[in-house]
């Protein structure tokens, strides 16, 4: 056989190889892209609920209950070189409610508050993208 004829063969191979790489890597992208929930979030304020002041008031839709306790998720900054954000839960008290707004105990610092979520959330924490116009 030619050596030419073989070195063809080869590098023919190998670009058909290296084409297939670059499809199935751009494929896991998108199909990853669609497992990993978008997250509306809202910034906790200061309010008045039934006449009272409360230094933390979110909208009572970004609660969850599960076996008896009340939590929230937060969106913050993943350790992840492959996330930006990651939703966690934490554990808050409800001191107060309204229909539209509840006051809460037991958030600290300023990490926004996922109130709309595209899937289920992981009660471990985490990667979540945020929707466009939040946080």
């Amino acid at each position: 056989m030619d050596r030419f004829y073989i070195m063809s063969i080869t590098s023919f191979n190998f670009l058909c190889f290296f084409a297939a790489m670059l499809v199935l890597t751009l494929l896991n992208q998108k199909i990853d892209a669609l497992r990993t929930p978008t997250v509306a979030t809202v910034w906790p304020k200061a309010g008045q609920i039934n006449g009272a002041e409360y230094s933390t008031v979110l909208p009572t839709e970004t609660l969850r209950q599960e076996n008896g306790e009340t939590f929230v998720y937060i969106a913050e900054e993943s350790t992840s070189w492959r996330y930006e954000t990651t939703a966690r839960r934490v554990r808050v008290t409800v001191l107060e409610q309204n229909e539209s707004w509840t006051a809460v105990s037991g958030l600290s610092g300023d990490a926004p508050v996922v109130q709309y979520a595209t899937r289920a959330l992981n009660a471990d924490g985490g990667p979540v993208r945020l929707w466009e116009g939040t946080a």
